[in-house]
C-alpha cells in the first residue's frame, strides 16, 4: 500500500513538472467575442443533443443488424446437420435471417443521415 501511494505521488509530481501551464489574461476584445457567441452556442445545444441521439441510435441499429450476419453459417449448419433431427425448419429461418442481414445494414446506413437530423 505504501509503495502504491509513493508511486502515485511521484507520477503526480512528474506530470506537474512536465506540464507547461501558462495563465494569460484575456483582453476585452476576446471577452466581447465570447459574449457574442455564447447565445449561439446555447441555441445549438439542443440541436446537437438530437444529432448525437440519432447518431447513437443509428450506430447501435447498424451493429445489431451486422451481428445478424452470424445467423448465416448457423442456418447452414442447422439445416444440413440438423436435417435428420428436425432442425431443418429452424435452420432455414436462421439462413433467411442471415441472408437479409446485409440488406438491413445497407438500409440502416442509408437512413443514418436522416436519423441524425431528427427524422424517423
Amino acid at each position: 500500500m505504501k509503495f502504491k501511494s509513493l508511486k502515485c505521488l511521484s507520477l503526480f509530481f512528474a506530470f506537474a513538472a512536465l506540464s507547461n501551464i501558462e495563465v494569460k489574461a484575456l483582453d476585452p476584445g476576446t471577452l466581447l467575442a465570447g459574449q457574442q457567441v455564447a447565445p449561439l452556442v446555447k441555441e445549438v445545444g439542443p440541436v446537437m443533443k438530437g444529432v448525437i441521439k440519432g447518431t447513437t441510435e443509428s450506430v447501435f441499429a447498424i451493429i445489431g443488424d451486422a451481428s445478424e450476419i452470424l445467423y448465416l453459417p448457423l442456418g447452414v449448419v442447422e439445416s444440413t446437420l440438423g436435417l435428420p433431427f428436425g432442425g431443418f425448419g429452424q435452420g432455414m429461418g436462421h439462413l433467411g435471417k442471415g441472408i437479409a442481414a446485409p440488406f438491413k445494414v445497407v438500409g440502416d446506413v442509408i437512413q443514418m443521415p436522416l436519423k441524425m437530423l431528427g427524422g424517423k
